[in-house]
């Protein structure tokens, strides 16, 4: 009896061989792996009855892929246009069934789904749940990966015409933007023309970030100034005051600072003060509450507690006087990190605060720091230096934002 034994690095190729060699009616004797290496043992001389199943032919796999094409029902157009057989569901589900069963399954099952829905008086064929759900899965599906995709410079279309050239995308990025930043506001950019794309982003994300109507912030009965240390809280405060004065809405302003007893008194307010000719009432954060109500004079607070439990008294406050007559002011110092930005947006964002930038003649705001006010929705009315207390403050506009953010970005 005539073998052969073909060693190959996969089963396919050694079984490619012996066709070649013994043709498609040899049969397989035996098979060993050992040293990375497939063994099989073969011949075409042994009666069928006691040898092991013929090679499939190269043509099996065609075959097989044709018999199951075959067994699935086609669309039916006419009832709908996603609709299937029900025998495909009869096909999945029987896994225990031979080869040679199935068909005789498929056809026992097949009838007894159409007699059963003719008893029931349905059209099974209009039935399209199954498949509407397998759809709802895909587009869930497809949302996700658009979800994930989106802003990827080399998936957008614009990119991908322009290859992976500098252009308003990337170089938004480039300068500081964070990337959620530059995809939120993506329609604003011209992939084309970068120059033209930065101006727009720009405009853009100042309108995002601009408080209304930042002058009605005079208008508020009580102002409270909060921040981080060294934020220039107390010349913000005295500021205000001047700027009260000047638009002659209530030359009785009175200024207030709210601190622990015990705890050295911070003179800066008090300093401010004895320029402005105007008296500053101390008191503590129990008793901030009595300072205001009864009060027909409008108030600017400094509160120079621990940022951490300012928010107790701020609530506290709220109750007693109304929310819509108070306005949180919060001081952020030009230069200011984005962690330190966000850790005090987070304090006080339960209180609609408006931003205050101080001290930008000593430091500048950079484009993370503005990424971080635009992500959580913050709102700037307030530019200011650190020097002087007269015309020392600017109403926060859309177009002093924007030249403000494009002479930093063209700096850079």
């Amino acid at each position: 009896m005539p073998t052969l034994t073909v060693s190959a690095d996969d089963s396919a190729t050694a079984m490619e061989e012996i066709v070649r060699k013994l043709g498609e009616d040899s049969y397989i004797l035996s098979t060993e792996r050992t040293g990375g290496k497939i063994h099989i043992k073969a011949t075409n001389d042994i009666k069928p009855d006691i040898g092991r199943p013929a090679l499939k032919r190269k043509k099996a796999f065609q075959d097989a892929m044709t018999h199951a094409d075959n067994s699935l029902a086609p669309i039916d157009l006419v009832h709908n246009d996603m609709a299937l057989e029900p025998n495909i569901v009869t096909l999945s589900g029987g896994s225990g069934a031979s080869p040679a069963q199935k068909p005789a399954a498929h056809s026992a099952s097949q009838s007894s789904v159409q007699s059963s829905g003719e008893k029931s008086g349905h059209n099974f064929h209009s039935d399209p749940s199954p498949r509407i759900g397998e759809l709802e899965k895909l587009e869930t599906r497809l949302n996700k990966i658009t979800h994930m995709l989106d802003g990827m410079i080399l998936t957008r279309r614009e990119e991908a015409e322009l290859g992976i050239g500098r252009n308003s995308y990337i170089a938004m990025q480039q300068a500081g933007f964070s990337a959620e930043l530059v995809s939120s506001l993506r329609d604003t950019l011209n992939a084309r023309d970068e120059k033209l794309g930065y101006k727009s982003f720009l405009r853009a994300l100042s309108e995002r970030l601009i408080v209304a109507e930042p002058a009605s912030l005079m208008e508020q009965k009580h102002i409270f100034v909060v921040g981080p240390a060294g934020s220039g809280k107390s010349s913000l405060t005295a500021k205000l005051a001047v700027k009260r004065r000047e638009m002659s809405m209530d030359a009785r302003v009175r200024l207030i600072e709210i601190d622990r007893p015990g705890v050295t008194p911070c003179d800066g307010l008090k300093y401010h003060g004895r320029l402005l000719n105007m008296q500053i009432i101390k008191t503590t954060p129990e008793n901030a509450a009595d300072e205001y109500i009864d009060s027909t004079a409008p108030t600017i607070s400094d509160i120079c507690i621990n940022p951490h439990d300012i928010p107790a008294v701020l609530n506290g406050l709220e109750k007693k006087l109304g929310a819509e007559n108070m306005t949180v002011l919060v001081a952020l110092p030009g230069g200011a990190s984005a962690r330190l930005i966000r850790q005090q947006c987070a304090l006080f964002q339960s209180f609609n605060p408006v931003i205050a930038l101080t001290r930008l003649d000593e430091c500048e705001t950079g484009p993370e720091e503005f990424s971080v006010l635009a992500e959580m929705g913050m709102k700037i009315g307030v530019f200011t230096g650190s020097r002087g207390l007269v015309d020392s403050i600017i109403f926060a506009s859309m177009p002093a934002l924007a030249q403000y953010l494009e002479d930093y970005c063209t700096e850079e």
